[in-house]
């Protein structure tokens, strides 16, 4: 079965960093949540310092609201047992 990963990565050069921020069952419903994420990144950028939190990523950080943060989805398998070795 494959699930696919939100992912919000942010920063630039040595002081950059990848979240993982929820998975989905569904691809389309994963991508709505990074369309969603993307729209409240802009319309954060239009409010006050004190007044940003995007819902679709609670746990980014405020510097990153502001500044570079991208939004994606990562396909991959989720397994019930180990890869056994063959």
């Amino acid at each position: 079965m494959k699930i696919f990963l939100v992912i919000g990565e942010s920063g630039e050069y040595g002081d950059d960093s990848l979240r993982l921020i929820c998975a989905y069952k569904n691809e389309d419903k994963a991508k709505e949540h990074v369309t969603l994420a993307r729209i409240e990144k802009c319309n954060l950028k239009r409010t006050s310092l004190f007044e940003k939190y995007n819902k679709y990523d609670p746990d980014a950080p405020i510097n990153s609201l502001v500044g570079n943060i991208e939004y994606d989805i990562v396909e991959i398998d989720l397994l019930d047992e180990l890869i056994s070795e063959s």
